[in-house]
């Protein structure tokens, strides 16, 4: 078996809301170039032509926080894990385990989701991008979420951004 770590996807609800909830001049036109990152069933018949390989799933950039408002990063974010996790429980022959999405904006909440998704939704770690709304990954405002994140032992996927 091959395990793909880094495999993008927008899940469907996530993805709606992030169009319709988008800031004026939002880009997604390299997403309509990929239409397994937002469509399931092209994704399930890509991935039937190699069995042996499974995915953990990760969400596809541009980062959240760049999208959309900071007001709604925190409800985004949750339904991209809850749509990844119903494809992990959905399709166990294809989806490992998924990678959870933070809104970065507000780091308590960040906590709470990160928290969620690894003890609710059995998330194997954590994505971040290379840089959070310009801000570098080593800003002291971001140490309580690398603080909590030591307790699971997980990694932290970091996004190029």
């Amino acid at each position: 078996m091959k395990i793909d770590i880094f495999p993008h996807i927008l899940p469907k609800k996530y993805f709606e809301g992030l169009r319709k909830k988008a800031k004026e001049g939002a880009d997604f036109s390299r997403v309509g170039s990929n239409a397994a990152l937002s469509q399931i069933d092209i994704r399930l018949r890509l991935m039937d032509r190699y069995p042996d390989v499974m995915q953990v799933l990760t969400v596809a950039g541009p980062p959240l926080e760049t999208l959309v408002p900071p007001s709604d990063t925190v409800e985004l974010a949750r339904i991209a894990n809850d749509e990844m996790a119903e494809l992990v429980t959905k399709y166990p022959d294809k989806f490992l385990s998924a990678v959870a999405c933070l809104p970065l904006t507000d780091i308590d909440a960040a906590i709470k989701e990160a928290d969620r998704a690894i003890t609710q939704l059995h998330f194997r770690g954590v994505q971040i991008f290379s840089n959070i709304n310009g801000e570098p990954l080593d800003a002291p405002k971001f140490r309580p979420l690398y603080e909590r994140l030591v307790h699971y032992d997980l990694p932290i996927w970091i996004h190029p951004w």
